[in-house]
């Protein structure tokens, strides 16, 4: 008998008066089995992609799944290539379950493992982006993982039989259900007993990307597409770094063609400060941290804004911060902008966080340049040569 872990019944989202609560799970607690293989994995993005998803839990902790099924523990977690969590490792991926021919599968799964904190199987896939592009029609599944999206997944299993957890029938097909099974399932009885079909030694064949899988929490839980995304999974909790000689919480530790960077927001997450006005909060939208061992205007090491998906190719951009001092401008510090696809591009993103009042200027230089530059002397000085943003020169300029 083939189970699927999918249904075709959309979820509905009620407003309810009372305590509002979610239940998203925070991304950086990884099982450290999964990291220890997310080390060895080498992507490229314009090649293949590598997926951390959940797939299904066990029936003790999640209970059944929205089509009635349960699968034991002991049968799911078994330390056994003949059924259990490790026969994932045999299975194509798909979309909507269209699995009947394995050689238009996505990728390929290179790790299955149990999760012993959330109780539930967690997967690793290489996507190949030839195969997506050649297999893949409904879904759009290696763009839309490219552009971070958290993708609904559901399983494929044969099973012996299915017992019913109410009268103890074994039905080898679906035809041979007893009556709790065909009109009563997933229904609770009047003495609190469930009606389910329990899944004996399921061997998995299908992994598939749906729309609405029966194991609601079966999502993609990290993408990795580029190198520097591993390190990104590997900071799995903050370390201690310093900063002007004292002590600083980084969440990152990566770097640019050689160049080491700090990471001390990440992108998407919140930096965090006082001012005269009081507390603020700004949400990054790219990463923010500094240069260790390198010394700017403000006498600390130079802070950085760097684009998640930097482009290796890109030059170094230096942005001269300004503050208002008495009614005057002044330089206040550099900001160095990594990783932009051009001048324009490392200037908008400033924009968009700090605001007009504060950009008094932009230079680029290779990186090559900036290295060179910063062994030799303080950012500061090099800032100094930028033009103000009302020089002749600057406003020259065109942005593209």
């Amino acid at each position: 008998m083939e189970k699927y872990l999918d249904t075709y019944e959309p979820a509905v989202l009620l407003d309810r008066n009372g305590i509002e609560k979610t239940a998203e799970e925070k991304k950086d607690k990884v099982d450290k089995k999964v990291l220890d293989v997310i080390k060895t994995l080498r992507p490229d993005k314009d090649k293949h992609l590598y997926v951390h998803k959940v797939i299904m839990g066990d029936g003790e902790r999640w209970g059944s799944n929205a089509n009635g099924d349960v699968f034991p523990e002991d049968d799911l977690y078994a330390d056994s290539k003949k059924h259990g969590y490790k026969t994932f490792l045999d299975a194509g991926i798909f979309t909507s379950h269209k699995n009947r021919d394995k050689s238009k599968s996505l990728g390929r799964l290179i790790f299955s493992v149990v999760n012993p904190i959330m109780k539930r199987i967690e997967l690793i896939e290489e996507l190949s982006r030839e195969k997506c592009k050649e297999h893949d029609r409904d879904f759009g599944v290696y763009d839309s993982l490219l552009d971070g999206a958290s993708l609904l997944s559901s399983m494929g299993a044969r099973v012996p039989y299915d017992i019913c957890s109410i009268c103890g029938n074994r039905a080898p097909t679906r035809a041979s259900y007893c009556e709790h099974l065909l009109h009563k399932m997933n229904q609770i009885l009047p003495d609190g007993r469930l009606v389910c079909a329990i899944n004996p030694k399921p061997v998995f064949f299908d992994d598939s990307y749906v729309k609405n899988p029966a194991f609601r929490p079966a999502f993609t839980l990290n993408i990795i597409k580029i190198d520097a995304d591993i390190p990104n999974l590997l900071s799995k909790t903050a370390e201690e770094s310093t900063k002007k000689g004292k002590p600083i919480k980084v969440s990152m530790k990566t770097s640019y063609n050689g160049l080491p960077i700090s990471i001390e927001v990440r992108s998407g997450d919140y930096r965090h400060g006082y001012a005269r006005g009081g507390k603020w909060k700004k949400k990054m939208f790219c990463h923010y941290g500094f240069i260790p061992n390198t010394e700017g205007h403000d006498n600390e090491e130079v802070d950085v804004y760097l684009k998640p998906e930097a482009n290796k190719s890109a030059n170094v951009y230096i942005i001269k911060q300004m503050k208002t001092v008495e009614g005057q401008k002044e330089f206040d510090e550099e900001k160095v902008m990594i990783g932009f696809d051009s001048k324009h591009h490392a200037k908008s993103v400033y924009l968009q966080h700090m605001g007009e009042k504060y950009f008094g200027g932009i230079e680029g230089m290779t990186l090559d340049e900036f290295k060179n530059h910063i062994k030799r002397e303080k950012t500061s000085e090099m800032v100094k040569r930028i033009p103000a943003i009302s020089s002749p020169l600057l406003s020259k300029i065109k942005f593209q």
